[in-house]
């Protein structure tokens, strides 16, 4: 979590580093990535796996890097306001 910037998750190890055992093919986005963005962490292009960010505040940096993947609709108060210390319990993607 960097305040004003992004909280990141998906980590299934704890540590930052963990991943799902697998790449996904990257597909970066020029889409804006705006306060309430979803994007798909990464160590570098086809590097992505389970760990995902949720932007606090627009970062036209990171256009065109990293994959867009969607935006959140409901809750954005509660993405915003985690800490270093919160954990997420469950989470779920619902079509619109």
């Amino acid at each position: 979590m960097v305040p004003g910037f992004v909280v990141q998750g998906g980590d299934p190890t704890g540590t930052g580093a963990g991943g799902p055992g697998f790449t996904l093919p990257g597909e970066p986005s020029f889409g804006p990535y705006a306060r309430g963005a979803v994007g798909i962490a990464d160590a570098g292009l086809h590097t992505g796996g389970s760990q995902w960010f949720i932007m606090h505040a627009r970062a036209p940096h990171l256009e065109g890097r990293y994959t867009l993947v969607g935006e959140v609709i409901e809750g954005l108060d509660v993405a915003t306001a985690l800490t270093t210390d919160d954990r997420i319990l469950s989470a779920s993607v619902e079509p619109l």
